[in-house]
């Protein structure tokens, strides 16, 4: 039996920062998940492919694949604009890029976390593995499309209790 490889790509999103997530926006559907890292009953793997995927009226999260977040976006923005779809992406800070240019055309939010990193669990390891930048939230509202865009910030500790931070504030 072969040991499945893992990148990036596949690290899941930490319950422990989902959760408060979901629960201000109520998701319906995990938009980038396999079976053993969904967040959601319901979600769209690989396979399925997010990007042509038939979807409306949804409620969607989505940890894009590191490594093709423009693809994501668009895709974000088309179920944005043409179907009625709610879309929060976690995202890597990069403001020099393609992809972050067209969030700040489309999304009705930007919502960047402050205050320390957002770490993600390896399953190679079962260590918790830093990134090399901050994460944002674009939010993709339809109840929002015609009020302009904001620009929040939400300090990571008001995110509750999150498990590669829980050890370290005991030291302290």
């Amino acid at each position: 039996m072969t040991e499945r490889k893992f990148d990036k790509d596949t690290y899941p999103t930490s319950l422990s920062l989902f959760n408060p997530i979901h629960a201000e926006f109520g998701f319906t559907i995990d938009g980038a998940a396999l079976p053993h890292n969904a967040k959601l009953e319901r979600y769209v793997t690989p396979e399925m492919d997010y990007l042509t995927y038939p979807l409306q009226n949804e409620r969607i999260f989505i940890n894009p694949p590191f490594s093709d977040p423009l693809s994501f976006i668009k895709r974000s923005v088309e179920l944005f604009e043409n179907y009625n779809c709610l879309v929060v992406m976690l995202l890597p800070v990069d403001i020099s890029t393609e992809w972050f240019s067209l969030i700040t055309q489309k999304a009705t939010e930007i919502r960047f976390i402050v205050g320390g990193r957002i770490k993600f669990l390896s399953p190679q390891t079962g260590l918790w593995t830093d990134v090399c930048r901050g994460n944002h939230l674009a939010i993709f509202d339809p109840r929002h499309r015609n009020m302009g865009q904001v620009i929040r910030h939400v300090h990571i500790d008001d995110l509750g209790e999150l498990e590669w931070r829980a050890k370290s504030r005991k030291k302290r």
